[in-house]
């Protein structure tokens, strides 16, 4: 399977969560406005926790369209010699293979080559494991924490 259509099955992932959202911040709303206010119950408490609820499901929908927008319009790199947005990567972890998607945003998502059925997990350059690894070419090796854990892998792809 293609780099292209990997990223497009995370852009069909982000667009289904992001419909999601949207149901959640309507449904919210909704709830917000038919709760009893305070002329018509002792406490508008329930009327107020609908409209916080509603607040912030509309800023993460704000903020996944805004990843999936950039992933949509982001140049996707056809001949890779270093890590950098767009590449896809193999690394090995002294133990197991992992491979990575790095892309400008929708950072935690997996997708599955439906071809070769392996697993690509998305990440961003602004995460731990994207800052390691940006910028590196085949054959070498990386370090970087995960809390207070060090990691280390050897990057044995890049395309």
């Amino acid at each position: 399977m293609n780099k292209e259509t990997l990223i497009g099955k995370v852009v069909l992932k982000l667009e289904k969560e992001i419909a999601e959202l949207e149901e959640g911040a309507t449904s919210a709303h909704a709830a917000s406005v038919d709760a009893p206010g305070a002329m018509q119950s002792h406490s508008d408490t329930s009327k107020f926790q609908n409209k916080v609820s509603e607040e912030n499901l509309i800023s993460m929908l704000d903020e996944k369209k805004n990843r999936c927008d950039a992933i949509k319009t982001m140049e996707i790199p056809s001949e890779i010699s270093e890590i950098k947005i767009g590449a896809c990567i193999l690394a090995e972890d002294g133990e197991n293979e992992k491979r990575y998607i790095l892309l400008p945003g929708g950072a935690g998502i997996e997708v599955w080559d439906d071809e070769t059925l392996d697993s690509y997990m998305t990440i961003t350059p602004e995460v731990p494991i994207g800052k390691a690894l940006m910028g590196k070419k085949e054959g070498t090796k990386t370090v970087f924490k995960v809390g207070s854990k060090e990691k280390k892998l050897l990057i044995k792809k890049v395309w």
